[in-house]
């Protein structure tokens, strides 16, 4: 598993990337009407890590509210986030780093 930020990150197997959200949130239990805590998760799939990471950028830019001086500190952390996994590769469906 690759981590992007807190609730980002990207998870392979032999036939594709997957970007995966996860969160942890609160739910109303049906039958006690309390709230309990479970984990959202939602996630993408991709046939390469390019589209993954473009993807991720694309959500990752739209979250600055456009404001330049977020996009461009967001686009910075982008990088170096790119820059760390650059040595990742995919081995037997697992990632390895070198």
């Amino acid at each position: 598993m690759i981590t992007l930020d807190k609730n980002y990150s990207i998870q392979t197997d032999t036939h594709s990337w997957k970007l995966v959200f996860s969160e942890p949130r609160e739910r109303e239990n049906k039958k006690t009407k309390k709230l309990e805590p479970y984990i959202f998760e939602d996630f993408w799939y991709y046939p390469t890590l390019q589209d993954c990471l473009t993807k991720y950028t694309d959500i990752a830019l739209k979250q600055c509210n456009e404001n330049v001086l977020q996009i461009l500190k967001k686009l910075e952390q982008i990088e170096k986030t790119i820059l760390s996994i650059s040595k990742i590769c995919v081995v037997n469906g697992n990632l390895k780093q070198f």
